[in-house]
């Protein structure tokens, strides 16, 4: 069976997180705790991020809801549907166009 290079990131990950867990208990330097932790808590973001959020997403797409950019309309707007921010450090006047 062939690795996939896609895994390869996920598998480094779970092994440093093992690791990291393993080892805490068992150390009495107190920078050699902190780098394990801090070590396994990279790993958990990565995990979390790499797997958790890829699968909250759906993976269907209703057709209804895609905005179709305009197509049914004609594509220009007009000035007065342009929504400016107004900043307070800047004086601009409102120019007709």
């Amino acid at each position: 069976m062939k690795l996939k290079y896609t895994y390869i990131p996920l598998i480094i990950s779970l092994c440093l997180l093992v690791i990291g867990f393993w080892i805490i208990p068992l150390t009495s330097d107190i920078i050699l705790t902190l780098f394990l932790v801090e070590l396994a808590s990279t790993s958990i973001f990565y995990l979390t991020f790499i797997v958790l959020i890829p699968w909250l997403q759906s993976r269907s797409v209703d057709l209804d809801s895609v905005f179709m950019c305009g197509l049914a309309k004609p594509p220009y707007i007009y000035m007065d549907e342009i929504y400016v921010f107004s900043l307070p450090f800047m004086e601009s006047e409102k120019s007709e166009y």
